[in-house]
């Protein structure tokens, strides 16, 4: 089996208009993945996460590449740090109420809605419940 990206697992599901196995494939590629969030510089031990809010809405820019980061933070390179973790790592932490944009400003921007996100975290329980039962 081939190892796809994340980018090219996303762009594979929009592709094939979410159909069931591409777009699953794409949220197990999401959960392996690396990924880098903005967090405010010298935040130290407790890192600030960074994030958008606009009428209402929480957006939490994450990036699959630190070059899409940098990209995006451009102006404000000098104020922020980068702060790794997993896809697991990344939903434990989330709240319910917070889209996740993933690589904004790059050509495989996606949006994981809090639907899509509860979506998510189901899926990494049921992973825990099936290793924990064996």
């Amino acid at each position: 089996m081939s190892h796809l990206s994340l980018e090219d697992a996303i762009t594979k599901a929009i592709t094939e208009e979410g159909q069931e196995g591409a777009a699953t494939k794409a949220y197990f590629t999401f959960l392996k993945s690396s990924l880098f969030l903005p967090i405010e510089k010298d935040s130290g031990e407790e890192p600030r996460v960074l994030f958008l809010e606009e009428e209402g809405h929480i957006f939490l820019p994450v990036f699959s590449q630190k070059e899409f980061l940098i990209h995006w933070a451009a102006d404000s390179l000098a104020q922020i740090d980068m702060y790794e973790l997993s896809g697991v790592e990344l939903l434990s932490g989330l709240g319910d109420d917070v889209t996740v944009a993933l690589n904004p400003g790059a050509p495989t921007y996606k949006e994981f809605n809090p639907e899509e996100i509860l979506k998510l975290k189901t899926m990494v329980a049921k992973i825990k419940g099936m290793m924990e039962s064996n």
